[in-house]
């Protein structure tokens, strides 16, 4: 299918990367990123009406048929078998999920709740004292970055995303492009990560240069001060003892250590 699909649809598309295979032979104006249109949400519309409308619908070799006539035909002759049929609903679906990342495994805080892939996640079950602390197992949607599911006191309950409220209003393609975008967002965070540490390192290496100038200014006043200076009476006299002024008489005030 990975194969029927990239011949007969990926490859076909403005901007993809065959042309890439062969670098050496592709000039500036063939370059797919010069041509790259289709946006996330397009692809997927096309490629389900890829699906539905022409693939189930042209004559498959092998059967001799379309692909939607043959399911048919075999319905009819063989029958539903309704009893082996299993339903797609949220157990299914839960059943399918994949671990969260760690292991599969959550810590639950009673006050924010659970948190994996960058997201806090609630439940009202979290409020009980006893599972503060506690790992729980835990299933993603990669569909959906906002609600997970947890194993909690012995069934699968959902647990809503913080931020859902600002994607409650979407359709289920909206979301899904939503967590996508979100996901590449989210995979450039490590960089990010490394290039904040470089500018935090920076600064205060440029803070401690100023402390090592301040003290040293600091340190040049107070010796300074500690110098003894003499006084030179009438000839003949002699010289009187050495005063040391204190930092009060100085002109710049001088702080001490905080």
């Amino acid at each position: 299918m990975f194969g029927v699909s990239n011949d007969q649809f990926i490859h076909n598309l403005a901007g993809n990367t065959q042309a890439t295979r062969n670098p050496r032979s592709l000039s500036p104006s063939h370059d797919p990123a010069r041509h790259a249109v289709w946006t996330l949400r397009a692809l997927n519309e096309r490629f389900e009406c890829w699906l539905e409308e022409y693939y189930h619908q042209r004559t498959h070799v092998a059967l001799g048929t379309s692909p939607a006539q043959f399911m048919s035909s075999m319905n009819a002759f063989h029958g539903a078998r309704s009893h082996k049929r299993i339903p797609y609903n949220e157990e299914f679906q839960i059943a399918c999920l994949p671990a969260s990342p760690n292991a599969g495994k959550v810590t639950v805080n009673p006050v924010r709740g659970v948190k994996t892939q960058n997201h806090q996640y609630w439940h009202p079950g979290f409020r009980d004292p006893a599972l503060a602390g506690k790992e729980l197992q835990a299933k993603v949607d990669p569909f959906n970055l906002f609600h997970i599911y947890v194993f909690l006191k012995h069934r699968w309950v959902e647990c809503i995303s913080n931020r859902a409220a600002e994607y409650r209003l979407l359709s289920a393609d909206d979301i899904r492009t939503a967590t996508e975008e979100s996901k590449a967002c989210g995979a450039q965070e490590p960089a990010n990560r490394e290039q904040n540490a470089l500018r935090q390192a920076e600064f205060h290496r440029q803070t401690r240069e100023l402390e090592k100038g301040l003290a040293a200014t600091r340190h040049r006043a107070l010796d300074d001060a500690s110098q003894p200076e003499f006084k030179h009476d009438e000839p003949g006299n002699e010289f009187e003892h050495a005063w040391r002024p204190t930092l009060d008489d100085l002109n710049d005030t001088i702080y001490g250590d905080f």
